[in-house]
């Protein structure tokens, strides 16, 4: 069994790329795969400022070569040869975003390529089952905004049966990240009537809304609180069946030193000690809690770690 992690949100600068690395770096046998083609920042978290242009293979070249993912997608970032993190990254080179334009003179229009994009995406993840010969447990999607016409092939890739080539018992989750703005907060509960009140097999096993307190000191519980609140109220007042509430979490994403002043120096993941990465990613998530009575109570972590991905394991 494995399972399929879409990390996603309305718009940018929500916390997306970090909390897609914390993830991969929280679950181990995981490959992190970077969706977001025309603002990625993924290399400079891990690399800094000395992040390598001339890779192999990015994300990016399933849509331009479907026939030839075998090559070498995968990059395997060590953290001091203490820790592993398997990457496949997009490219930051702006060159390569022109070959989503429709036209010389067109702007973005990503719908023109859905078709060869799932075709890519099918053919990448299914290649990728394995790596070194250790099977692969996890697979994390850091998308782009769902504005980008490319998220909604994406999920189609893992939330769709007709174009999914998932087993029975893989796990497909959604993680929605909700930055400090309250606008975020409206936006992301029409979002999940997409998933909600559609009434289709087409939508996750478990979906976690994570709001980011991760965006200074003056982000208070009471802001944590509110939001909670309000999504909650909602949820509430479309009276929805309790099976599918209780597939709905919050996870807390708090304020981390740590991780900020590695960011600041542009130091980069990749140069920081296996004590520097405890730091930085212990404490990301501090609390979660459920619809499902048991969870209703917010579990703090560390505490309530296993019971995390046991959520996420759907076991």
């Amino acid at each position: 069994m494995s399972t399929y992690n879409l990390i996603d949100s309305v718009k940018g600068g929500c916390g997306k790329t970090t909390f897609s690395i914390w993830l991969a770096y929280y679950l181990e046998k995981s490959l992190l795969i970077d969706m977001d083609l025309l603002g990625t920042s993924m290399q400079v978290l891990f690399y800094g400022n000395d992040y390598d242009s001339q890779k192999n293979a990015y994300t990016n070249d399933v849509f331009q070569r479907v026939k030839d993912n075998r090559k070498k997608f995968v990059e395997k970032v060590d953290f001091n040869n203490q820790k592993c993190i398997n990457v496949i990254f997009s490219s930051m080179d702006y060159k390569e975003r022109d070959k989503f334009k429709a036209g010389k003179h067109s702007g973005y229009t990503p719908v023109v390529k859905h078709s060869m994009f799932r075709q890519g995406l099918r053919e990448l993840l299914k290649h990728h089952k394995t790596l070194d010969g250790e099977e692969l447990m996890h697979f994390i999607f850091d998308m782009p905004p769902n504005s980008d016409g490319f998220s909604d092939a994406a999920m189609e890739c893992i939330f769709n049966p007709k174009y999914s080539d998932l087993e029975y018992r893989d796990r497909k989750n959604l993680f929605m990240m909700i930055g400090a703005d309250w606008g975020q907060t409206i936006a992301t509960i029409n979002e999940l009537k997409t998933f909600l009140l559609r009434g289709d097999d087409n939508e996750p096993d478990r979906i976690f809304l994570v709001i980011n307190c991760n965006l200074g000191d003056y982000f208070k519980d009471e802001d944590y609180n509110s939001r909670k609140t309000k999504i909650e109220t909602t949820l509430n007042f479309w009276s929805l069946k309790e099976e599918i509430k209780n597939k709905i979490f919050f996870l807390k994403m708090v304020h981390n030193k740590h991780y900020t002043e590695l960011g600041i120096a542009a130091k980069g993941l990749k140069e920081a000690t296996l004590s520097e990465m405890g730091n930085a990613f212990n404490g990301f998530i501090v609390a979660f809690a459920g619809f499902d009575e048991e969870f209703k109570d917010i579990v703090t972590v560390p505490n309530g770690q296993d019971i995390l991905k046991t959520l996420i394991l759907g076991e």
